[in-house]
């Protein structure tokens, strides 16, 4: 890495960490983020523990240890140190809100601020007074142990990654042969279960992949071991090839399918353009984004990343029109790790990606519908348009209940180049806004004005809607049957709408616009007060559907299957060399993935 770029990413880290910091509490003091699980802080300010120790690191980097050492003691004294306790080596989110007050805690902790520890000792463990050097390296023993305690799923792919770190760390900076054999072992463990499927199960997450790939980096850099080197370098290769893939380098976007995400703006995770910045030594676009100050830029200032230099096109040239099939997980390969897997029980997760020089379009085969989730996601660029153009232009399918995502959906679909055919359905037992920390078991009701499922466009402001031949606008209720035409940005989304049911109502469309943000919806329910719905007693419950994303007046397929047969309990799709089957009656996980079939033809 050029050492000019990593003294501006520890200056911006440090200076962003500057203007957070609070004296009295040793910690940095930020805004609390909305979260539907953990914490009960979801507003206000507070003082957490992973960017106060990422800015303590940052501080060590930059030589300003006296304040460095203050906030790692209390970030220690905070840590439960108790081996008999079950929340062993873990913090709270916020010094605010003590662990028990958590529902429940996050184990996640342990391998996010062990990392960290782990990192500011084998940077700076000399340059530490040695009463500080003593307390983190304790503390970083509990948050090891902890890690292997739990012995987390390895389709967890970015805690698999993280703590086969932090214990492989532990291990040599604390001398402890039997923490190092159980690391070791971890590492074959996931390097073997990268290799069952060539993927990820926690497949093409922005965020995760940028946690999993440094995490895969830090035991290539700094593990001093010729063996796990080299199969840190094997998995290096697995993660590149896994990003370059999906990368759309017109839009500087990474294309869908998603298994987890926090947006859909690449702009907005500075961690990952950063990351690619460093991997790239500057290449353009990358090196002409200049990141916000944030804590978070130290990672890619104490790492060396590097591109393989098969992939580096991938991130600085236009693609041609490519579509890519991929198995990302297989049930025998699961371990108890829905939330990774997309929530679905299908034998074989798989997603589909185009990629060509004006678009994007990415499809998962079965997943449920949390908010995490970009089970159809499309992007594009107009003319003109520059990577990293605010609003990105984007638009992806979610189900919503009460205007929040409603993760007991379950989406099925296949996909051909541009197009593709969808089916939503529902299931019971279900999540509400988690997969499955707030399940809605069945004859239980729940408390509901709306259920809608919704194409949602970004960077639409521009987007003209048609029904038919109708123009539609904000507000405008239709009735389900023609073609739904969205123009916006040089492209055309065209949605069809085959059938829909949800029990005895009557579903309907709407357009809703909301500044540059426009969204078609399939209304299930809608209500003025509060209905009780206990969804396994609905019957019906679905909306099934085509899908097609193309520039303005190069349509490459009808916008209408052109075969449609139904059941009593499904309804299966056909268009010119694909055809999809799905699950419309409300059942279980296991009912949706044994009535999903589909067949497209054969890509890379």
């Amino acid at each position: 890495m050029d050492a000019d770029l990593r003294r501006r990413l520890v200056a911006a880290a440090r200076a962003a960490g500057d203007d957070l910091f609070d004296a009295r509490w040793e910690l940095l003091r930020v805004a609390a983020k909305d979260n539907p699980i953990h914490t009960r802080i979801v507003t206000g300010h507070a003082h957490p523990y992973v960017a106060s120790l990422s800015y303590a690191l940052a501080l060590c980097e930059a030589g300003r240890y006296e304040r460095a050492e203050r906030i790692l003691l209390r970030c220690v004294a905070d840590q439960d140190a108790d081996p008999r306790s079950d929340t062993y080596g873990l913090w709270s989110y916020y010094a605010e809100e003590p662990l028990a007050a958590m529902r429940p805690p996050d184990w996640n902790q342990a391998d996010f601020n062990g990392r960290t520890l782990a990192m500011v000792l084998l940077r700076h463990r000399r340059a530490l007074t040695p009463a500080v050097a003593e307390a983190v390296t304790g503390a970083l023993r509990h948050a090891a142990r902890s890690v292997a305690r739990r012995d987390v799923s390895m389709d967890y792919t970015n805690i698999a990654a993280k703590g086969t770190f932090v214990t492989l760390a532990a291990g040599q900076l604390l001398g402890d042969a039997d923490l190092a054999r159980y690391a070791r072992d971890r590492l074959r463990r996931f390097a073997a279960n990268v290799a069952a499927t060539g993927s990820f199960a926690e497949y093409n997450s922005p965020a995760y992949w940028t946690i999993t790939t440094q995490a895969i980096t830090a035991i290539g850099q700094y593990v001093d071991d010729d063996e796990v080197r080299a199969a840190a370098r094997r998995l290096g290769e697995v993660a590149w090839r896994h990003l370059a893939a999906r990368w759309h380098a017109p839009s500087g976007q990474l294309a869908g399918p998603m298994s987890r995400t926090y947006g859909d703006d690449a702009a907005d995770n500075p961690g990952l353009l950063t990351f690619l910045r460093t991997a790239l030594d500057d290449a353009e676009p990358f090196g002409s984004f200049e990141p916000r100050p944030d804590v978070e830029l130290v990672w890619p200032a104490v790492l060396e990343p590097s591109v393989p230099a098969r992939y580096v096109a991938a991130f600085t040239s236009a693609p041609a029109g490519t579509l890519r099939r991929e198995l990302f997980a297989r049930v025998d390969t699961a371990h108890g790790a829905a939330e990774q897997r997309g929530g679905t029980a299908v034998d074989e997760v798989v997603g589909t990606t185009w990629l060509d020089p004006v678009l994007a379009l990415g499809t998962i085969n079965q997943a449920d519908t949390w908010l995490q989730r970009r089970n159809l996601l499309g992007r594009w660029v107009a003319p003109g348009d520059a990577p990293w153009r605010q609003p990105a232009r984007c638009v992806r399918l979610r189900v919503l209940k009460d205007g929040a995502d409603f993760a007991s959906g379950s989406f099925s679909s296949v996909q051909e180049g541009t197009a593709v055919l969808w089916v939503v359905g529902f299931a019971s037992p279900g999540g509400d806004r988690h997969l499955h920390l707030d399940m809605l078991a069945p004859g239980v009701p729940v408390a509901a004005t709306s259920l809608v499922v919704s194409f949602d466009l970004a960077g639409a402001a521009d987007a003209v809607v048609r029904v038919g031949e109708r123009v539609v606008d904000d507000g405008d209720g239709f009735t389900l049957g023609a073609p739904v035409g969205v123009v916006t940005g040089g492209v055309e989304c065209t949605i069809g709408v085959v059938d829909a049911a949800f029990g005895d109502m009557r579903p309907y469309g709407r357009v809703r616009r909301d500044g540059d943000r426009l969204a078609v919806d399939v209304v299930l329910l809608a209500a003025d007060r509060p209905v009780e719905v206990d969804l396994a007693s609905v019957g019906q419950a679905f909306v099934a559907g085509t899908f097609e994303l193309a520039p303005v007046g190069e349509r490459r397929r009808p916008s209408s299957p052109t075969g449609v047969r139904r059941s009593a309990h499904g309804i299966e799709l056909g268009r010119p060399g694909m055809w999809l089957r799905a699950r419309t009656s409300v059942g279980t996980r296991a009912d949706h993935a044994a009535a999903f079939a589909s067949s497209a033809p054969a890509a890379p």
